[in-house]
Order: structure tokens, then C-alpha cells, then sequence
């Protein structure tokens, strides 16, 4: 107290106004760069969720194919190919965009192709399929296909990939979201420590 005594008023508040001044400059700037983080955070989440989007539609899609092929192999009416045909186009259109937003690093790239794959693997099964039904006699060995799983079991792998896709994806949102939480908190902490720590100097 003998030290504060000795220095004049003037002095007393300019020392004080600096020091309010660079709690408040250390304050502004840690808050810029937390929200900085949080809105790094929120991007990853609206892109994620983009992109479970566009795997969702897939998913759709791959199914359409496989009930457009069993409608076509039990009915026999040919506007069931034009479907299947139809959503194969959609499917691979949403498959570019995928991968293109996946990019070459993303750890999840792997999956999304093996997912691809399995379509493109059963699109030949399919396409086989519909060959065989354009003669009589060779009918039956398309049903037949169908009746031994090729839908059955290609619907089941585009599940279990898509599943495991979609819990990746969750996965990275999840952890966004808490960086966002901790982001807040951060900011929070410092606002309510600059605040005590000026009115401490103030007091002083």
C-alpha cells in the first residue's frame, strides 16, 4: 500500500486504464479466434450433414433399382427398366458428388467406394438379368436369380455399408458439435474472468 500511496492519482489511472485496455484487447482477441473455431465447427456439421444427405438419397435410390428389377422379372412390364434405368442415373450422379466432396484424404473415401462398388457389381447382375428375360426360354434362369438372393443379398450389403457410412458421418458431427460446446464454454470463461479482473483493478 506504501508503493501506491507514493504514486500520484494520475499515474494510479493511467496504470489502471492500461490495464483495463489490455484485458480487454486479450479478452476481444481470444473471443475472435474461439469463434472463429466455432464457426469452423459449425461448417463441418452443415457439410456432414450435406453429404448424409446425399447418401441417404443413395440408399433410396439403390433400393428403387432392386424393387424396379423384381417388378420387371414378376410382371415382365419393360416401364419397370426405364426406373431401374432411371434411378442407376440419380445413384451415379450422387455418387460423383459424394466422392468429389469426400476428397482424396477423408478417411471415409474407402467405404463410400466400396459402397459404389457393390451397385456397380450388382448392375451386372441386374443387366443380366433383364438380357435374359427378352427370350422365353431363358426367363426362368432370370427368376431364378432372384429367387437364389441377387437382390436380396445386394440390398443387404448396400445396408450394412450405408449403416456403417452413416455412423461415420454421426461420428464427425458429434465431434464438431462438442468442439462448438467447448468453444462456448471457453469464451464464456473468459468473458466472466476478464470482467472479475477488471473490477478487481478498478477497485485497486
Amino acid at each position: 500500500m506504501t508503493l501506491l500511496n507514493n504514486i500520484s492519482i494520475g499515474r494510479k489511472f493511467a496504470v489502471a486504464f492500461g490495464v483495463l485496455v489490455a484485458i480487454m484487447i486479450a479478452s476481444g482477441a481470444s473471443t475472435f479466434y474461439q469463434l472463429n473455431r466455432a464457426s469452423e465447427a459449425a461448417s463441418e456439421v452443415e457439410r456432414v450433414n450435406a453429404l448424409l444427405g446425399t447418401l441417404e438419397a443413395m440408399q433410396v435410390n439403390a433400393v428403387d433399382q432392386s424393387g424396379s428389377i423384381k417388378e420387371f422379372l414378376l410382371s415382365g412390364d419393360r416401364t419397370a427398366i426405364d426406373r431401374y434405368r432411371e434411378q442407376g442415373a440419380l445413384f451415379d450422379e450422387a455418387a460423383e458428388a459424394l466422392l468429389a466432396a469426400l476428397g482424396n484424404s477423408s478417411t471415409a473415401r474407402g467405404a463410400a467406394e466400396e459402397y459404389i462398388a457393390i451397385n456397380a457389381d450388382w448392375r451386372q447382375t441386374a443387366d443380366r438379368q433383364i438380357s435374359l428375360m427378352r427370350q422365353p426360354f431363358t426367363v426362368d434362369e432370370a427368376r431364378l436369380m432372384e429367387s437364389n438372393g441377387a437382390g436380396r443379398n445386394y440390398v443387404a450389403a448396400m445396408t450394412d455399408k450405408f449403416n456403417l457410412l452413416s455412423e461415420m458421418g454421426e461420428a464427425v458431427v458429434q465431434e464438431a458439435k462438442v468442439k462448438q460446446d467447448s468453444v462456448f464454454l471457453t469464451v464464456e470463461f473468459f468473458a466472466a474472468g476478464s470482467a472479475v479482473l477488471g473490477v478487481v483493478i478498478a477497485v485497486l
